[in-house]
């Protein structure tokens, strides 16, 4: 349906809802007499109940805190001989980072895997990060 289509729908359904339900049928036939299509469209929506309880009330559920917090950049950190410049990018499997190798002073790409990606033994996101730094 388009939205000036969905606009017509909704217009010609309120109008009609505002009529006694015996005046209904005549309105419709008068007010869309080349298209039944619509007016069946809006006859089956009068045919819903009026007000079966369904968000009758206002339900207000306060904002909780959110439960996957991103963890703050480390850009502007070293890690080993890298200097951490800019993120390039964060999901899943991590963070991806632009660093400078210090002692080659050559650009190159860090991934920092999340701690549940980190299983070996005495690990951490930093040892995990240069064993996966690879030049280009």
């Amino acid at each position: 349906m388009t939205p000036e289509r969905w606009k017509r729908t909704e217009e010609l359904y309120h109008a009609a809802r505002a009529r006694a339900p015996g005046e209904r049928s005549a309105f419709l036939a008068d007010a869309c007499p080349d298209d039944d299509a619509l007016r069946r469209d809006v006859e089956s929506l009068l045919d819903e109940p009026d007000d079966d309880g369904f968000l009758a009330d206002l339900v207000v559920i306060p904002a909780r805190a959110d439960p996957h917090p991103e963890p703050p950049s480390m850009a502007g950190q070293s890690i080993g001989g890298y200097h951490l410049e800019a993120l390039f990018g964060a999901g899943g499997m991590g963070e991806v980072y632009r660093a400078r190798d210090t002692k080659l002073a050559r650009d190159v790409a860090i991934k920092i895997l999340p701690p549940e990606f980190t299983s070996h033994p005495g690990g951490s996101p930093a040892s995990s990060a240069r064993r996966g730094c690879s030049p280009r």
